[in-house]
């Protein structure tokens, strides 16, 4: 999935200072709590501090 399918779709936004927040919580949330099947089924964070 994209942002623009899991968050973005049929919502409109003010501001938009609203739009980047919602952005930087979508990137948060997909970097620290999505898993990837991938990734061996870790999330992009974990996978990161595995490989360090």
């Amino acid at each position: 999935m994209h942002y623009k399918n899991e968050a973005y779709s049929g919502r409109k936004y003010k501001l938009y200072e609203a739009l980047l927040k919602s952005i930087d919580n979508y990137i948060k949330y997909y970097n620290n709590h999505h898993y990837q099947w991938k990734l061996n089924s870790l999330t992009l964070f974990k996978y990161r501090n595995q490989a360090a």
